[in-house]
């Protein structure tokens, strides 16, 4: 398990601490700060963000998906994770 020591931990107002409390006793792993969201609800233009994301990554690349069809739509996802490898 991940100590304090491995990453960021942000500092929150008080009025977060119940919550971060329980996220991080129930997923066993401390929170950390320096993240972001972006919905994006365009379905094609998801996968040509995933392959621009990929391609100008630099030292790592982390990929999770509930559901990854191997299909023409994901195929460019698939070549820039190849790519990435190499």
């Amino acid at each position: 398990m991940c100590s304090r020591g491995c990453g960021i931990h942000p500092q929150l107002g008080p009025e977060w601490e119940q919550e971060v409390r329980l996220a991080e006793n129930l997923g066993h792993f401390p929170i950390l700060g320096g993240n972001e969201i972006e919905i994006l609800a365009d379905y094609s233009g998801l996968f040509e963000r995933l392959v621009e994301d990929i391609d100008a990554a630099t030292h790592h690349v982390h990929l999770m998906f509930y559901i990854y069809a191997d299909d023409a739509s994901t195929e460019p996802v698939t070549a820039a994770l190849a790519r990435a490898v190499r």
